[in-house]
């Protein structure tokens, strides 16, 4: 038929669908705990914003939706994606259904535009086996909540509908409880009247959570090798954003292989459920854990609801005994027990009316106490990872670290004494087996583990005995090779280079160890020597800073202290003389003892000539002049001979500087006046 659904927010604004009629009567009927108001609940969805619009021209699709969910909730289906949009905007679209073949390439960027509805939107996409696996990145991402495979059964369309309406309703009731003005006010607009009551929403999801299951049909359809009748769930959620602890960085690693390869539940000790477990039973509040528990949750309650659709209520009791662990106190978990309870008894009666003998009654759900399901988790991941031999590390996922969890939860626990006995006997094997190998350090890290895990004290004792014999033997023999090593390189001339393989290096590293090492004192004697000799060449030879190298090395030598501090004063003293001789000064600043006046040239004071001569030249240690060159005069060719002659007859005081001599260079100008 064909119907006009009118936006109650704007009387004048109209959208044309074509609907299938509501065939509840508005009926009363009495409960024992209470009375139901006298709406249908597809009334009360479609006046609350949660109707079904189906974007596609596929008659067949279209036709399967509205057997699935159109006698319960409000299913329309429209040609374009301009009229969808129109009613989302309006707030009349809760639940939009995209059929890939009729949009195509463009589905991605379609529901991109309708992502700004997010928080009141849920999106589902119908497509075949071909193009549905290139929308499993819309699927991971949550872009859209789930895949139908085409052409669409039934049931799993039934499924998928009540899913859907679920996940509306939920959205609705998270926009409601909004704190701010604004919220409450965009929802009033868009649901007139008063919200859906408590009681839709409980008779609803009770309804749709069995919807589910159709999550594993369709997921199995799109993996190979795990049969044909499953249908879609997604990969993991990446990661929150931050980096995770580092500890927990293996174990996560692990878990999300396990969760990716199938591996929720088994093996035991390998799967993604114990891996989760255990980081949240180290670290609560670690978040990447968290939210991959609650995707490993939801693929073991997708499980359990695929079961009992099929019937296979053993299958369905064993995926709901994993999710007591995972998340003991769901709401859902209640409901889906109470599903396959219900499932049992039909199944009893149908067998009964058919004659046959009445299956026994399923026990009631146990109840597991969260504690002792951590113990077992625990327990479990520690004998995995002793197999394994992985003791001590990784780090966050060794049998050490869930040895310690499991005896804080308790300590007495039979088993738990039992895998603590098992890792201290193991660390006492590894540490025999570290100390054949030579390795004293890890063969001591064993021992102290096993230690702290009550391995037998006495043999405990004779390990350490025999760490410290091999220990002391294995330093006598490096030490012997070590000063084996420096006499080659002093051989060599290798005295203080290079950096890590030079003589000094040896020494140093036995003198650390055992200063009262044999033969030690006579290799350091030889050496010193070695060094001094050298230190001595470069100073004659004015290389001051290979020759200062020399030096330190000799200081920082056991009794090289002394041997260094005369050769420390000649280096100085000879770096102070190359400066002295590298400049002039007046020689007013030095004391002359002696001066000489010039003879002043006849022929120069017949002509009445005058003039000047500037000289250089070096005191020496006695006060004598030496060296003497002239650096300029004028006139030239004049004074040069008399002033030179002069001066080589001055004597000066020899310049001293704290207590030691030094030759130095000066400068002065002799003039020659005739007044």
């Amino acid at each position: 038929m064909v119907a006009k659904f009118e936006d109650p927010a704007s009387a004048s604004k109209r959208v044309r669908l074509r609907a299938v009629a509501p065939s509840e009567p508005a009926t009363k009927r009495v409960g024992s705990a209470d009375t139901l108001p006298p709406m249908p609940l597809k009334s009360l969805l479609s006046a609350g914003g949660a109707n079904l619009y189906v974007l596609s021209v596929d008659a067949e699709l279209i036709e399967t939706v509205q057997r699935a969910g159109g006698e319960q909730y409000p299913v329309f289906d429209v040609p374009s994606f301009v009229e969808l949009q129109t009613a989302v905007a309006a707030h009349q679209c809760g639940i939009a259904l995209l059929d890939a073949d009729l949009l195509g390439a463009g589905l991605a960027a379609r529901v991109s535009e309708l992502d700004e509805y997010s928080s009141r939107l849920v999106i589902l996409v119908a497509a075949d086996r071909t193009a549905a696996q290139g929308l499993m990145g819309l699927l991971s991402e949550r872009k859209i909540h789930r895949l139908l495979m085409k052409p669409a059964a039934l049931g799993i369309t039934r499924l998928l509908v009540e899913s859907a309406v679920n996940r509306c309703i939920v959205l609705r009731e998270a926009a409601a409880a909004l704190p701010d003005e604004p919220a409450r006010a965009a929802g009033a607009r868009a649901r007139p009247g008063a919200r859906i009551p408590p009681w839709v929403l409980v008779s609803a999801a009770a309804a749709l959570l069995v919807g589910v299951g159709m999550i594993a049909f369709l997921s199995d359809r799109l993996r190979p090798g795990l049969g044909d009748d499953s249908a879609v769930e997604t990969a993991p959620s990446p990661p929150v954003a931050g980096e995770p602890a580092q500890r927990f960085e293996a174990l996560l690693a692990a878990a999300d292989t396990a969760f990716r390869e199938g591996r929720l539940t088994a093996p035991p000790g390998d799967n993604a459920l114990d891996h989760y477990l255990a980081i949240l039973a180290a670290d609560p509040a670690e978040p990447t854990a968290g939210q991959q528990l609650a995707l490993v949750s939801d693929a073991l309650f997708a499980q359990a609801e695929a079961a009992l659709l099929a019937d296979n209520h053993a299958a369905a009791a064993e995926a709901l005994t994993h999710v007591r662990r995972a998340d003991p106190a769901s709401a859902r978990l209640v409901f889906l027990e109470a599903q396959l309870e219900r499932a049992r008894t039909t199944a009893a009666a149908a067998a009964a009316t058919r004659g046959q003998a009445r299956p026994p009654a399923a026990a009631p759900p146990v109840a597991v106490d969260p504690a002792r399901a951590e113990l077992a988790s625990l327990l479990t991941i520690a004998k995995a990872r002793l197999e394994r031999g992985a003791l001590l590390a990784p780090a966050g996922d060794s049998a050490a670290e869930y040895v310690d969890r499991a005896v804080r939860v308790a300590a007495g626990d039979e088993e738990v004494v039992a895998v603590r006995a098992a890792l201290a006997a193991e660390l006492v094997a590894v540490a025999g087996r570290e100390l054949a190998d030579m390795d004293f350090d890890g063969a001591l890290v064993a021992i102290r583990q096993a230690r702290r895990f009550g391995a037998d004290a006495g043999a405990l004792a004779r390990l350490d005995a025999e760490v410290a014999t091999a220990r002391s033997a294995r330093t006598t023999q490096q030490h012997s090779e070590w000063l084996a090593l420096a006499e080659r390189r002093r051989a060599t001339g290798a005295l203080i280079a290079p950096t890590g393989d030079s003589a000094q290096h040896y020494l140093a590293r036995v003198q650390s160890e055992a200063p009262d090492f044999a033969g030690l004192a006579d290799s350091w004697q030889a050496w010193r020597a070695a060094v001094a000799a050298e230190a001595t060449g470069l100073i004659a030879a004015g290389n001051w800073d290979a020759a200062d190298l020399r030096l330190t090395a000799l200081e920082q030598a056991p009794q090289g202290g002394a041997l260094a501090a005369p050769l420390r004063a000649n280096l100085e003293h000879g770096r102070l003389q190359e400066q002295y001789l590298a400049t002039a000064i007046p020689a007013s600043e030095l004391t002359l003892v002696r001066g000489a006046a010039p003879t002043y040239p006849v022929d120069a004071q017949q002509r009445g000539i005058e003039g000047w001569v500037d000289l250089e030249f070096v005191v020496d240690v006695t006060g004598r002049p030496k060296d003497l060159r002239v650096t300029a005069s004028e006139p030239q060719g004049r004074f040069e001979t008399v002033a030179s002659a002069a001066v080589a007859q001055y004597r000066f005081a020899p310049f001293e500087r704290d207590g030691r001599v030094f030759e130095r260079r000066v400068r002065v100008r002799v003039r020659f006046t005739l007044r």
